[in-house]
């Protein structure tokens, strides 16, 4: 068996390697801001522009990333969802009662979730819709 970064190769099939996240200082509170990229911005205006005219109500939702995202990026995104008039979901804040355990839902250490997340999440999402 060939190993290669965090997967295994074996017979041709790939087998990833459960890496558990590091989750210390995520959530952590503060006043920055990290300012969403131009560019982002400008698509996020047209997809909420064109959800508009087509009288469907477009949501943010950002999954748990303790890798990815900090509380200063939150802002940054809150900022924009507040100007554009749309409900923002930042799952990173509710991560424990998704009952994401960052020991065995992500196999990259927290960069993404793996099935098990992804269910999870799924679930949290799916009960956010049917109540909106």
């Amino acid at each position: 068996m060939a190993r290669r970064g965090t997967q295994y190769v074996a017979f041709g099939l790939y087998y990833f390697v459960l890496m558990p996240a590091d989750v210390s200082g995520y959530g952590e509170a503060t006043s920055d801001v990290t300012a969403v990229p131009l560019n982002n911005s400008l698509w996020l205006c047209m997809m909420v522009a064109y959800c508009r005219e087509r009288n469907i109500t477009p949501i943010l939702i950002t999954t748990p990333s303790p890798v990815k995202w900090d509380m200063a990026k939150h802002n940054g995104l809150q900022a924009i969802a507040d100007e554009l008039g749309i409900d923002y979901v930042d799952l990173n804040l509710v991560h424990t009662d998704l009952g994401i355990d960052w020991d065995k839902d992500t196999f990259d250490a927290g960069d993404h979730l793996n099935v098990y997340g992804a269910v999870k999440v799924s679930r949290y999402v799916g009960e956010y819709l049917s109540r909106a």
